[in-house]
């Protein structure tokens, strides 16, 4: 019953993991196309900001898959 229980629950986990990173994906779209439109507008320094924060998201996308993977693996 534990194991089966522990397997459920880091099935939930991963899940979780995933929603989260698919989030910060689209998060981070959403930064770059902000992004481009103050670019197209001449707000250089915006521009950068919004990049970096869309670099910033795809980063913690990244790292959020790898976790759930390596969780994926451990069950």
């Amino acid at each position: 019953m534990r194991t089966r229980l522990h397997r459920d629950l880091a099935g939930v986990l991963i899940a979780a993991l995933n929603l989260q990173a698919d989030q910060h994906d689209e998060s981070a779209d959403a930064f770059g196309l902000a992004a481009m439109a103050a670019e197209g507008c001449g707000r250089h320094f915006h521009a950068e900001r919004l990049n970096d924060e869309a670099r910033h998201h795809r980063v913690d996308a990244i790292k959020l898959r790898a976790f759930a993977r390596a969780a994926q693996h451990r069950q």
